[in-house]
């Protein structure tokens, strides 16, 4: 069994439970993860992240970024291509020097630093987007009714044509994404398209859109949350 971790999880008692059921039992790590340990002062995040991690390195499965999984290929074996096999086999190492450079410090830890000030400025670079995320949001309210809106905000249960319409704006993000790429990326197949990651950062991303329009207007969301929600779908993706 395979769990995506989240930042929330990654330090845990359930996580811990669960890898100690079993060396069956996989945690799955993102890069989301990692730049949310890195960020801020990485001398309190990263080295207190790990606590659960390292008393199972191998049972720790690491994933290609997220740049590189937009360009997997949908279908059956995508799961596993995912995976980035050269630091799943070194996450032990990893683990190992993470903890050398919490007692002493050094090259192995200006390295970690490094990859700290990456993050953060990645984390950075995703909030002064906020506004660019917010104008999608716009457009795509812009596809529901007032009397939508009032249904979508009236219960849990959306009716079956909104989302359909819901279906049809994570195709057209999704959309977008590919044609961000050099050159574009060429759409999965219909049979295989519910499979396509980028199919499901379009539907997270549309998710995500509703939630805000059933608790009020997108144009009220500070930009701070875009990017937490943002990253929050991020690991939702990673998750289906």
């Amino acid at each position: 069994m395979r769990v995506v971790i989240d930042s929330n999880r990654v330090q845990s008692l359930e996580l811990e439970t669960f890898l100690a059921s079993g060396p069956s039992h996989r945690a799955v790590v993102t890069d989301w993860l990692m730049m949310e340990a890195y960020k801020g002062d990485m001398r309190k995040s990263l080295y207190k992240s790990i606590a659960v991690l390292e008393k199972y390195p191998r049972q720790v499965i690491v994933l290609r970024n997220t740049g590189q999984c937009m360009r997997v290929r949908a279908d059956a074996q995508m799961a596993n291509r995912l995976i980035w096999t050269e630091h799943t086999k070194t996450f032990p190492e990893f683990m190992l020097e993470v903890r050398a450079a919490e007692a002493g410090g050094g090259a192995i830890e200006e390295s970690l630093l490094e990859r700290a000030r990456e993050a953060n400025r990645r984390m950075d670079r995703l909030l002064n987007q906020a506004e660019l995320l917010l104008k999608g949001h716009a457009v795509m309210v812009s596809a529901f009714t007032a009397a939508d809106i009032s249904a979508i905000r009236g219960g849990p249960v959306v009716p079956p044509d909104i989302l359909r319409r819901v279906f049809s704006i994570a195709l057209d993000v999704a959309a977008g994404f590919r044609q961000s790429f050099e050159p574009p990326l060429s759409p999965p197949s219909t049979k295989m398209r519910n499979r396509d990651f980028l199919f499901r950062v379009g539907l997270a991303m549309t998710c995500s859109g509703l939630e805000w329009v059933r608790t009020g207007s997108p144009e009220q969301v500070k930009a701070e949350k875009v990017r937490n929600d943002y990253v929050d779908g991020m690991f939702s993706v990673y998750g289906t």
